[in-house]
């Protein structure tokens, strides 16, 4: 019997080793306040974006989302990234089509997928 088990446990294990729960939609995102834009585009082992930092500037981003975890980095070239600008937990609500940043400091801000338009 527990041989039985072990042989229905065990490839169970390694499956779910495989799967991350907290894949996101292939989506654009932006938030309005602060101001945050996620782009499609992966560089540098993250996603492209935006964000606005404190004196109103825009400052271009690579965000790397990692098992239910964000991080936010300064983008400086494709081989280097700066300092990091934020980091925290996220969930994608898929009811409310929102993605949700909670911030280390206990903040949230929500990010919405926008349509992608073609010029």
């Amino acid at each position: 019997m527990k041989r039985l088990i072990t042989l229905i446990l065990f490839p169970l294990l390694l499956c779910s080793s495989c799967i991350d729960p907290y894949d996101l939609p292939l989506k654009t995102y932006k938030s309005e306040s602060p101001y945050i834009y996620i782009s499609q585009t992966s560089l540098c082992g993250g996603k492209k974006g935006e964000i606005e930092n404190e004196n109103g500037e825009t400052v271009e981003v690579i965000v790397e989302f990692f098992h239910g975890e964000f991080y936010i980095w300064k983008y400086v070239s494709d081989d280097e990234l700066g300092e990091e600008l934020l980091r925290g937990d996220f969930r994608y609500r898929e009811k409310e089509n929102v993605l949700i940043f909670y911030l280390d400091n206990g903040d949230e801000i929500i990010l919405t997928p926008v349509e992608e338009t073609s010029e």
